[in-house]
């Protein structure tokens, strides 16, 4: 019964009624907030590979991929396993 449930709601949350919603949302805040990803793309580049003034510090492009790493390998240990937990294939 629990199962039939949540396979319900799994089909009609993973169909192509969600693409729809995440395209139509990113089109529309990207319109609503001027195309910041074209805008800003050359300030973001120059922003992330400009040197630190001090040698001691962090730079803008190290942290970045810290943060980048330990997003991705948090989600990836996570997922698998959440999914050996459960038992999905």
């Amino acid at each position: 019964m629990l199962s039939m449930i949540i396979d319900n709601i799994s089909s009609f949350m993973y169909s192509k009624l969600l693409v729809i919603i995440l395209i139509g949302a990113g089109v529309y805040f990207t319109i609503r907030t001027s195309f910041p990803q074209v805008r800003l793309f050359h300030s973001a580049c120059k922003a992330v590979m400009e040197k630190p003034d001090d040698e001691d510090v962090v730079s803008s492009f190290q942290a970045l991929m810290v943060s980048t790493a330990s997003r991705v390998g948090t989600g990836n240990i996570v997922g698998v396993s959440s999914a050996i937990c459960i038992g999905v294939y």
